[in-house]
């Protein structure tokens, strides 16, 4: 009789059972989850990584429009020097073909007083 007892599950033990086969289950399905989270990092992901080469891209561009303005500006700046270098010779040539060189002296002289030609230091005494 007691052999008939021990076959028959005791519905306790029967539910002790199902518990721990649900946490070994559960235990279970959280170290396959860690280890598809460990497999799939960030660099392996092509979405991650179609993402990241595009912020280098457009980093890259960034740098790139801020050189070229930089170096546009500068050489506008360059050009500028120069015209107002031309502008100046163009003024003096303008003065002195008078033939008449107190006339020429008088023509430098009025363009430096009213500022379009420049004397810095005052370096012409005419």
């Amino acid at each position: 009789m007691e052999t008939a007892e021990r076959q028959q599950p005791d519905p306790e033990s029967a539910a002790s059972l199902e518990e721990r086969k649900h946490a070994a289950d559960i235990k279970l399905r959280s170290a396959e989850l860690e280890l598809k989270r460990r497999e799939s990092r960030f660099w392996r992901n092509p979405t991650a990584l179609a993402v990241l080469a595009l912020a280098g891209t457009i980093g890259a561009a960034i740098i790139q429009h801020h050189f070229e303005l930089s170096l546009e500006e500068r050489r506008s700046q360059k050009e500028l020097i120069l015209e107002h270098s031309r502008a100046q010779s163009s003024l003096i040539l303008e003065a002195i073909k008078t033939g008449d060189p107190a006339k020429a002296s008088s023509n430098l002289k009025f363009l430096i007083e009213v500022g379009l030609l420049d004397d810095p230091g005052q370096k012409l005494t005419i």
